[in-house]
C-alpha cells in the first residue's frame, strides 16, 4: 500500500513539468480539482476513525466590482466521507468506540476577496448520512483495488438522514514581510444545520513565495488570478473547534436517539494542519497533514491524523 502512494504522490508531481512550461495567454476562469483524505498517506498501518475522503470541485471565477471587490470565485464540491470505529471486544456496552458513518454531500460555496486582504465565504451545504452515502461499498471497492483486509462493522452503521447545513467563514491578513515570503493570519468559521454544528478559530501562518489572498492558491483566490509568477510554500494552522452536533457521531437531527445516547461528542477539539502548496501555469499541488484530538470521550485513542493530496487543473 505505501509504494502505491509513492507512485501517486510521483505522478503527480510529474505532470507539474509539463505545466511549467505553459505561458498564461488568457485569464483562466475555471479549475477542476481533486483531493482525497487518508491515513495510509502517513505511511503507517493506521486505519481508523476518518479513514477516507474524497472530493472533486468545480470552481468558476465570478465578475466583480474591482473597487470594492478584487475577486469572487463559486466553488461547486461533491464529496463522499468515510469512518470507522475500533473493536471494543470486552466492552458489552458497546462494540466500537466510534460508529461507522458515511457522509454524502454537495455544497455550493461562494468566495469574495477584498482589497484589505480579507475573504468572505458562504457555504449550503446538502448531505446524507447513513447506508444511503455509500460507505460500505466504496470502502469495500477500495480494499479489494489495493488486496486489503475487509472491514467489518458496517451493519452497525449511523442509519439514514438527510439535511442541510449553512456556512459562514472570514479571514483576515495580519501581518506579511516586505519581501512576501511570510505572514500571519487570521481565520473564523461556524456551521449551523442538521448535520453538523460547530465552530473554529486558527492563526493560518505561511511562509515562502506567497501571493495575495485574491491570488492564492490557499484561499482559492488564483482561480481567475491575473498572477503569472509561481506560487510555492509551506504552511501551518494551529485551530481549536468547537461541535455542537455531529451527525457522523449521534446520527440526524429528529431521527433515533440510540447514537445520541451511545456516544458523546467532545465539545473542544484542538486541531494542527501542516502541508505545502504549489501553484504554477495550469496546475495546483498540495500535500497537507491533519493531526487533532478525538472527536468522542468514547474514543479508545486521544488523538487521530491524516494526510491529504490535492491537485487542481485551471483551464
Amino acid at each position: 500500500m505505501k509504494i502505491i502512494v509513492l507512485r501517486i504522490v510521483c505522478l503527480l508531481v510529474g505532470i507539474l513539468p509539463l505545466q511549467l512550461a505553459l505561458s498564461q495567454s488568457k485569464i483562466l476562469k475555471s479549475e477542476i480539482a481533486l483531493q482525497n483524505d487518508n491515513d495510509v498517506y502517513l505511511l503507517t498501518s493506521q486505519d481508523r476513525y476518518y479513514t477516507n475522503g474524497i472530493n472533486i470541485n468545480y470552481r468558476l471565477g465570478l465578475k466583480s466590482d474591482i473597487s470594492k471587490v478584487k475577486n469572487r470565485v463559486l466553488d461547486i464540491e461533491l464529496g463522499q466521507k468515510m469512518y470507522n470505529g475500533v473493536n471494543l471486544y470486552n466492552n458489552r456496552s458497546s462494540q466500537w468506540d466510534r460508529p461507522f458513518a458515511a457522509y454524502l454531500y454537495l455544497s455550493g460555496e461562494l468566495n469574495q476577496y477584498y482589497r484589505q486582504e480579507q475573504v468572505l465565504s458562504l457555504k449550503v451545504e446538502f448531505g446524507q448520512v447513513g447506508p444511503l452515502a455509500k460507505g460500505k461499498e466504496v470502502q469495500k471497492i477500495i480494499h479489494q483495488v489495493f488486496n486489503i483486509y475487509e472491514v467489518s462493522g458496517w451493519e452497525g452503521q449511523i442509519p439514514n438522514a438527510f439535511g442541510v447545513d449553512l456556512g459562514l467563514k472570514y479571514q483576515r491578513l495580519f501581518y506579511r514581510s516586505s519581501g512576501r515570503s511570510f505572514e500571519i493570519s487570521g481565520v473564523g468559521s461556524g456551521t449551523l444545520g442538521m448535520n453538523h454544528v460547530n465552530a473554529n478559530i486558527g492563526l493560518p501562518i505561511r511562509w515562502g513565495r506567497l501571493r495575495s489572498f485574491y491570488h492564492s492558491a490557499f484561499t482559492k483566490g488564483h482561480v481567475q488570478s491575473t498572477e503569472t509568477d509561481r506560487e510555492l510554500f509551506f504552511y501551518y494552522i494551529p485551530s481549536l473547534y468547537y461541535h455542537g452536533y455531529n451527525s457522523t457521531i449521534q446520527g440526524g437531527i429528529g431521527h433515533d436517539k440510540t447514537f445520541r445516547d451511545q456516544y458523546t461528542i467532545e465539545k473542544f477539539m484542538p486541531s494542527h494542519k501542516v502541508g505545502f502548496m504549489l501553484a504554477s501555469g495550469r496546475s495546483t499541488l498540495g500535500l497537507s497533514y491533519v493531526f487533532q484530538s478525538r472527536e468522542a470521550k468514547e474514543m479508545l485513542y486521544g488523538t487521530h491524523q491524516y494526510g491529504s493530496l490535492f491537485y487542481g487543473l485551471r483551464f
